[in-house]
């Protein structure tokens, strides 16, 4: 018990005699400035994407690629796309199962 109690005090008596740290002089000044010139970076980076030339030419491949899915859709029209649709509305009743004697209220 004794052993523990002196390693008590020691670490008390350690703990009296701490000091503050002081950080080096102009750290803040270099650290704000550090953290500026990395903002900066990233944003000039990120700017690059919002050149008017990249802008343009993804306009430019959307627009492509919508006249093309246009152009696909009416080659593939017709008959097939027409098969999945009812003849006329008697076909539509049957298929769900209304009737004049249905009532939904």
């Amino acid at each position: 018990m004794k052993s523990i109690d002196i390693k008590i005090e020691q670490a008390l008596e350690s703990v009296e005699n701490i000091e503050q740290a002081n950080a080096p002089d102009f750290f803040e000044t270099r650290l704000r400035a550090k953290m500026e010139k990395r903002f900066l970076v990233e944003k000039t980076n990120w700017m690059r994407i919002q050149k008017p030339v990249w802008i343009m030419a993804s306009l430019i491949a959307l627009l492509l690629m919508n006249v093309y899915l246009l152009s696909s859709e009416r080659k593939i029209g017709g008959a097939k796309r027409n098969s999945v649709e009812p003849a006329n509305i008697e076909g539509f009743a049957k298929d769900y199962q209304l009737n004049e004697n249905t009532s939904q209220y």
